[in-house]
Order: structure tokens, then sequence, then C-alpha cells
């Protein structure tokens, strides 16, 4: 299902200076050609010159610009280049040729927490972190409880990094290196830390960057998040660009070629009578594999008559489901699969504008209670979607409005009495449309992302269409 996500409020006007250059950019590893297991064999290798290496070129003839004040998106396959292009830009990586020019402070968000020592205290690593961003230990100084306010680990400082969870060490490094607005900011995968309500004073923080004037540079594997974020976009392919202009033109040529590759793919693997067997409804499916759990109940909803995929059959079963998409879902599961809804009066989120066809969906979600998000406030459409806030929406949608909630049982330890979503949780449980994540310890994890496959498979379920 198409979703034309909300672009970032108020953007600057973009200058036509650059402040990133690729002139001609190549950079290649050597790869030794045999293993070697200890230092004694490498150096008598080496002195021997019997080492051999193969050259791989991550990146190779780059050339782009991207302007001051611009989201610029990255996009492509594993293995494409995408983070050597990010190191490159953060000046971690010296290209093998061309040249790269920056102008301005960069913030790079390679990999969170990359920099810290295990052994060294959350306090300590806060001044080696800033320091390996260039920042002095003055200037670290006067960050600093900002830093520990932002990633609300105030109990945790003088505790050893080791000690910390994983989302705490990307709390701790989010913060670090947003504490002081760059020119420049790269970020590999956005929005993967903490829980969704950290998330969203990420999204506010990078929100109040880009309003200022922040270039910034998003590397992400989710379409929705290029679309929603950015103006252009580049579409890089065993290091060479292979596309490069308007965020959405650039994103439809990548999934139309996915389309291709798999679909060749398909007819390379099946017999004749395998390919006559496929339905319509099969072909709409590219990249989700027939052993894929979800696979039937995709199925199913497609012959149900619900838009699910985008444009040409591409689903994305594994990208998050963002919050836009779950109001259309929850609008449909209510009204049916062809619901068209009112006019928006662009009176209700701050953040979406009446003239935004998803405005309509958002604004109806909000007038049949299918969504918690408080009117004139903000309602984060490109958000990702929690488990909880998916039962919450499809539950309000499939159940009649008179429909009492059952007492609590206790079903999951991880969803107490006093937690929000608890009865609809309940009731989802009672209705058989949900199980536990995990089930060895019969956990639900209702704050954790849930998928696209994952909530289509709960909207089948919670409306019985027969699989």
């Amino acid at each position: 299902m198409p979703t034309e996500l909300n672009r970032l409020e108020k953007t600057p006007k973009i200058s036509n200076q650059p402040v990133i250059q690729f002139i001609n950019v190549g950079v290649c590893y050597r790869i030794p050609r045999e293993r070697i297991s200890t230092i004694k064999e490498y150096t008598i290798r080496w002195l021997q010159r019997r080492i051999r290496y193969e050259e791989l070129w991550a990146l190779k003839h780059v050339d782009f610009d991207i302007y001051s004040g611009e989201i610029f998106g990255v996009i492509g396959q594993n293995g494409a280049g995408k983070s050597t292009m990010l190191k490159a830009m953060a000046r971690v990586l010296v290209p093998t040729e061309g040249h790269i020019k920056s102008r301005g402070l960069i913030a790079p968000l390679l990999e969170l927490g990359a920099g810290f020592h295990p052994e060294l205290t959350g306090r300590e690593n806060v001044y080696l972190n800033g320091a390996l961003l260039g920042r002095s230990r003055n200037e670290m100084e006067e960050l600093y409880p900002w830093i520990v306010d932002f990633a609300e680990l105030q109990h945790f400082m003088d505790a050893p990094i080791r000690t910390y969870s994983t989302g705490m060490q990307a709390r701790l490094g989010f913060a670090v290196a947003v504490a002081k607005r760059p020119q420049i900011l790269l970020v590999d995968e956005l929005l993967s830390v903490g829980d969704t309500r950290f998330q969203y004073k990420c999204l506010e923080r990078m929100n109040g960057f880009q309003k200022e004037g922040t270039t910034i540079v998003i590397v992400s594997h989710s379409m929705d998040t290029i679309r929603s974020f950015c103006k252009r976009a580049l579409w890089l392919d065993h290091g060479h660009v292979l596309d490069i202009g308007p965020a959405d033109e650039v994103v439809a040529a990548y999934q139309k070629a996915m389309q291709d590759q798999d679909t060749r793919l398909d007819g390379q693997i099946s017999t004749p009578t395998e390919q006559e067997a496929e339905t319509s409804s099969e072909h709409l499916l590219y990249d989700v594999p027939k052993t894929h759990p979800a696979y039937p109940y995709l199925i199913a909803a497609i012959n149900a008559g619900y838009e699910i995929t985008y444009d040409g059959g591409y689903f994305a079963p594994e990208d998050i489901l963002s919050r836009a998409q779950l109001a259309i879902f929850a609008l449909r599961c209510k009204w049916g699969p062809k619901y068209e809804p009112r006019p928006a009066s662009g009176e209700i989120y701050t953040d979406i504008p009446r003239d935004q066809w998803l405005s309509s969906y958002v604004e109806e979600n909000y007038h049949f209670r299918l969504t918690t998000a408080p009117k004139g406030g903000k309602f984060w459409p490109e958000m990702g979607a929690t488990r909880a806030s998916a039962v919450y929406s499809i539950m309000k949608a499939v159940e009649p409005s008179e429909s009492s909630t059952p007492n609590y049982k206790g079903v999951f330890p991880d969803v107490p009495s006093n937690y929000w979503a608890a009865p609809y949780i309940e009731k989802a449980v009672e209705n058989g449309f949900i199980t536990a994540l995990d089930v060895k310890n019969n956990l639900f994890y209702p704050e954790e992302p849930i998928s696209r496959a994952d909530t289509v498979t709960m909207m089948v379920k919670a409306l019985r269409i027969p699989i």
C-alpha cells in the first residue's frame, strides 16, 4: 500500500553551495587470498613477499554533491557500499582515489557507542567519545549535564559501560553525538535506538537540527524513511551510482529493479508447471517467499481486497510499520478495504498539512478513536508503530464500540495491569489474534516496533479472513 508520509515541516531553503562533494571517489579494500592465523606467519610471508591480495572496490568513480540544508538519502542492497560512503564522508576512511570535500562540523551516527571502552565508566566514555568527535574538554564539561539528562542515565554514569545494555549504550552514544548542533549529520539506519518514547526525542532533536539548516545524510533500508525525510536520494549498487534525483523517483526505480531481479530469479528456479500454477495474487508479492510465515496471511488480505503492497507488488515484510500505515490499516479494518476518508480539516495535528492526502486517514483515525494521539499535538506519521499501538488500533477497529474489555488476568508478565494497552492486549488474546513474541518466556514486548508482515497477519486474524 503506497503511503505518502509527511516530510519534515518548515523545510529551510536549500543553498546552492555544496557542503559535501565526491569527486571521482573510489575506495578499495585489499583482501588476503589465504587465511593467516598468526602474526608470526604473517610476518614471515610478508618478508618473503608471499602474501597475495585481491582488490575489492567498495566505491568506484563516485561523483555527486550534497547541498547545505538538504536531507539526502542513500539506498541500495547489502554490500552496495553505503556504509563505506558514510565512513568516507565522516573521514573515518581515506579514499583510494579521488577527493571528498566537506565544509562544516560533521556528527557521524554510524554505529552508536562504537567508540566506547567497556571498562571505562559512562562518564569517562562521554569525554572519550567527545574527544573522538573533535570536542575540547571544556566543551564536554558544558555539554555533560545535557547529555546525561537526554540519555536518561543519571543513575548509571559511574558504572562501567560493559554493564550497560545495548539500548543504554546506543542512547548515550546518540546523546553525545547530537549534544551540539553540527553543520552535517550522518545517520546510518535512522531511529534504531531505545524504546519508542526515546525515539520520539531523537526525532524531535533531528527535526530541530534540520529547521536550523543542518545538512542530513540518511542511509536506510526503509523506503518509507527515505520517502518521508529526503528530498533527493542516491541509489548505490556494487560501489557505483546507478541513479540520483528526487527521492520518490529513485525509490520507485530501485523497487522496480528489485522486482525484476526477483522475477528473473524465480523464472530460473521454477519449472514451467510451477510457473503456470502461480496465481495473480502471488505475483503481487515479489519480495515475500512462500516459506515466509506471513505469506498465506498476505495472500488472504490481497484476495479480500486490501491494498497492502507498494506499487508493483513490493511489500517489504520486515520493514517496521509506520504510524501512518497503521492509521490506514485500522481505518480500512473498520470500514472495509476500499474505504476512502472525508477531506481533512488540517486542525487535528500540527505536523500533517491539510493538503496532504494522508491527513484524511490520520484525522479520521482520531475521530473514530482508533489512535491515542491527542488533538493539537504531533502525530509523528513516519515513526514506527509499536506492537501495543497496533493491537489497540486494530482492536478498536474490529470490536463494536459498546464491547466491554475483559478483567485483567495477567496473560503476559511484561504487560502489567496498569499498562495503558493492557485491556486491549487481553481482549486480543481472548479473541485469538495475538500470541507471545517470546513463546518460551511468554513475553509480548508491547513497546517493540511491529513489522508490516506481523501487522497484516494480526489484521487478517482479527477480521477472520479465510486463509
